[in-house]
């Protein structure tokens, strides 16, 4: 690698004081002057450092009021020269948010049934962002007084959280970025925001029939050559949904869509004990009042327990019954050791064709996804906005996007199947999805004045199960 000169900040504001680091490219210490370019020929050194023994340096506190364009040399006879290095000065205004948002990390590992043992979130935002500026968050309460309730850094986004007890519990809650190199402080404050639960379920005996529908019971499913859907797979023992998937050896009888064919049955449905199945799976659909429950904008959350048997796939996702519109998955998992748990959408193109989007969740959650992280319950969250979609599990963001963003009704659902291309995995053992607790938040104008959550009579056709 040849000489460089580089910057963190490449808009820095005015008045701001920057890093400059690089490397001469060549191992041994030197001494490193920086110029500035100016009137047409380049300034004899604004700064001097020395260069580590593998040629790395760094400029520290260079203050900066208006665009310059620096390079760094060597000193000596036979001088190595960096790139140019243009900084573009921007006003020195700073802009910062925050915002309250519902339970979405729990506390508890088992099933509890009781969404208010979880934690919320406190998400604050600031304008240009600052990688590692410090961030501290207050809360002020019905006396009036401001306490600190914890500090962070911001991302590379400008973004951080606060994971906490109930922000709602607050009268106002305050964020504040510190002074830092050179900038002042930059503060914002508001009023927690008062989420609306438009949809809760607990999955007790008694109310679950009221709430979730089976969905396609006794059908083949399209583009799931072995699977089809049994209400035998879904149950509600102890307050916990379990969806499950179980291969059976005879083809059912009385079913409604194509079943596959003897030939096609052994090329697909061949599982790794080299039997070839069918399998029962899993899917239930939200409901309220008798009604497709359905919602536009808000926060959907589930909290579940998965399964590590490879060979099928369980699953948390929205979907809707318009034409051409967005499928958002949550969250997927296949069990282990076949493809990644992940979170994404199913966005319909221009053309009408539907091209998948994923975040691998094993890249982004600390610490990795282990044997250990299946035996626990975790809040898997979408936050849904006219704009873009933000995924959290257990508070912890993973993924935000502007594709696919959507004002049409989506309803729930939860689901378990065994794909095609997933069934050599399985061992014809039973797997199942254990499912705590499914919420939907809403702010309160996103909730319809009078008619309550936005609901649709008819159940759409099945567009596609997640993939």
């Amino acid at each position: 690698m040849g000489a460089v000169l580089r910057s963190e900040v490449s808009e820095p504001l005015q008045g701001e004081e920057l890093d400059l680091t690089g490397s001469t490219g060549t191992s041994g210490r030197r001494t490193v002057e920086l110029q500035r370019f100016t009137s047409g020929s380049w300034t004899s050194a604004v700064a001097k450092v020395r260069s580590s023994a593998s040629g790395r340096f760094q400029f520290s506190a260079l203050r900066v009021d208006q665009d310059q364009v620096y390079r760094a040399r060597t000193a000596g006879s036979s001088p190595i020269v960096t790139n140019a290095l243009k900084l573009e000065v921007q006003p020195a205004r700073q802009d910062a948010a925050v915002k309250t948002m519902p339970l979405l990390a729990g506390r508890a590992t088992e099933a509890t049934g009781d969404v208010k043992r979880g934690l919320g979130l406190v998400q604050a935002g600031f304008e240009p962002a600052r990688r590692g500026r410090t961030v501290e968050f207050e809360a002020r309460g019905d006396d009036g007084t401001w306490r600190s309730m914890g500090r962070t850094a911001q991302d590379e986004n400008g973004r951080a959280a606060l994971i906490t007890k109930d922000p709602q519990q607050y009268d106002r809650w305050r964020v504040t970025t510190a002074a830092y190199h050179g900038l002042p402080e930059a503060t914002a404050e508001k009023a927690p925001v008062r989420w609306k639960e438009t949809f809760e379920s607990d999955f007790t005996e008694s109310g679950s029939s009221d709430q979730w529908k089976n969905r396609l019971v006794r059908t083949w499913l399209p583009d799931r050559t072995c699977s089809f859907i049994s209400a035998d797979q879904v149950s509600y023992p102890g307050g916990v949904a379990t969806l499950s998937t179980e291969a059976l050896s005879k083809e059912p009888r009385g079913m409604e869509g194509t079943a596959p064919g003897n030939q096609v049955h052994e090329q697909l449905c061949t599982d790794a004990t080299d039997q070839a199945r069918y399998y029962a799976s899993s899917m239930i659909v939200s409901q309220k009042d008798g009604q497709l429950y359905s919602f536009v904008h808000g926060v959907a959350a589930a909290r579940i327990k998965f399964d590590p048997k490879a060979g099928q796939h369980a699953a948390f996702w929205l979907q809707t019954n318009q034409d051409q519109d967005t499928e958002v998955d949550v969250v997927e998992s296949y069990g282990r050791g076949v493809r990644p748990l992940s979170s994404g959408l199913h966005v319909t193109q221009k053309d009408g064709t539907t091209r998948p989007f994923q975040i691998r969740l094993h890249e982004v959650l600390p610490p990795d996804i282990d044997d250990d992280w299946y035996t626990k319950f975790h809040t898997f969250s979408v936050e849904w906005t006219p704009r873009q979609l933000v995924f959290r599990v257990d508070g912890i963001e993973t993924f935000r996007t502007s594709r696919g963003a959507t004002s049409s009704p989506h309803f729930v659902l939860l689901s378990n199947f065994a794909a095609d291309y997933e069934v050599r995995y399985n061992t014809g053992e039973r797997a199942s999805m254990e499912v705590d607790w499914v919420r939907v938040w809403q702010e309160p104008d996103d909730v319809p004045a009078e008619e309550g959550p936005a609901t649709t009579e008819d159940e759409p056709d099945l567009v596609a199960p997640p993939s």
